[in-house]
């Protein structure tokens, strides 16, 4: 229901489980993120109950600090809030595992493995055209996969895996997240006309016949040479926002699992920024005007121009209804699915500024300010 954008419905759904089984952290979490302030004093003091009721594993307690903070923020309890999204965040790092001097080298790989893209290969005749929404998580993704979709013109295919899944099957390597060692060391080998047409084969049941589909999966900016070499018709625009506001709105996402594993640290966090900028930087000078940027804060500050200039990239008309994204009854399941159920506004623009004080080693590692 929530992520059908009946939100009431949903907060009447994770109240029933909640009192089926009160210690069920996963409940409380999600309810807390609908952003619904009415009640939030009481779900405050029930989740507090239960984080002093006795020793919580991490991978539970975790949702618990994260809710706790959610709600407190939306109480305007600032103080309590960044304790708890502090030990929230203590909680998560201590269940995955990050390296980033693993990640730096990898990156580096990457790099030489796609020093330039070649000259692209002819298409086969009538390929439907995919378009790679990528950047860091919560920089807007969503919003202008959204935006996109209110064109006829354009299928959406969501948060998809497909690209780097039928990479390592061409590879003959499977490798856990979008590259290892072993993965790009085959980069030389892979039969990229394969990829492309493996790729198009397993995603066309999304959207039987659209001549164009999204992509939206932030994580394939690191597989932008791949993709450019498998698929020389894709179109990708890249979402940037303000460093700490995009760093600020990773740390305060609990992700699935080891998703993002670098985003409940601020060291691993600024390092992760900094390699996304240079892998970025890199793409854009292996493949001037292949990739479109496309800043946050200027698509919510002035969404048709912004809107007007994607529709171009993409040769298609631009229809002034596509930015009111309010009125779209697409299901979304990321973390946006409650936020992108309002007109598009300002509002997180600055986001960071809330906690400045608390923030300011994040912002000083990033060299933001």
């Amino acid at each position: 229901m929530k992520f059908m954008g009946r939100m009431d419905d949903a907060e009447v759904a994770f109240e029933r489980s909640i009192a089926l089984k009160p210690d069920y952290v996963h409940s409380h979490w999600a309810l807390a993120f609908l952003g619904q302030s009415a009640g939030s004093a009481q779900r405050v003091e029930r989740i507090r109950a239960l984080i002093d009721h006795g020793s919580i594993p991490d991978r539970d307690r975790c949702y618990l600090d994260y809710a706790l903070y959610r709600e407190l923020e939306l109480l305007g309890d600032d103080e309590a809030a960044w304790a708890a999204l502090e030990q929230g965040c203590l909680a998560k790092r201590r269940t995955i595992q990050h390296d980033a001097a693993a990640e730096s080298a990898l990156f580096d790989q990457i790099i030489a493995r796609f020093p330039k893209v070649p000259p692209a290969f002819a298409t086969t005749e009538g390929a439907a055209t995919p378009i790679f929404i990528v950047g860091m998580p919560r920089t807007g993704t969503t919003l202008l996969e959204r935006i996109l979709g209110n064109s006829p013109a354009i299928a959406l295919g969501g948060e998809l895996n497909d690209f780097r899944m039928q990479y390592k099957w061409v590879a003959d390597y499977y490798s856990p997240g979008f590259f290892d060692a072993q993965s790009l060391a085959r980069a030389d080998s892979i039969d990229y006309a394969l990829l492309g047409r493996r790729y198009l084969d397993h995603v066309k049941w999304r959207a039987p016949g659209a001549r164009r589909f999204t992509d939206k999966n932030p994580g394939n900016f690191q597989m932008i040479g791949a993709i450019l070499k498998a698929l020389p018709q894709a179109k990708i625009i890249h979402l940037c926002r303000d460093p700490a506001d995009a760093c600020f709105s990773n740390l305060k996402e609990l992700f699935a699992a080891n998703a993002y594993s670098y985003s409940y640290d601020f060291g691993e966090l600024a390092a992760h920024h900094r390699q996304y900028t240079r892998l970025m930087a890199h793409w854009h000078a292996i493949a001037p005007g292949r990739i479109l940027d496309v800043r946050y804060e200027e698509l919510v500050s002035d969404p048709e121009v912004q809107t007007e200039q994607v529709m171009r990239y993409l040769g298609l008309p631009f229809r002034p209804e596509q930015i009111r994204i309010e009125d779209s009854s697409q299901i979304v399941s990321t973390a946006s699915s409650a936020q992108v159920r309002e007109p598009i506004h300002r509002r997180n623009i600055g986001g960071w500024q809330r906690y400045e004080a608390k923030l300011q080693p994040l912002i000083d590692a990033l060299g933001a300010r």
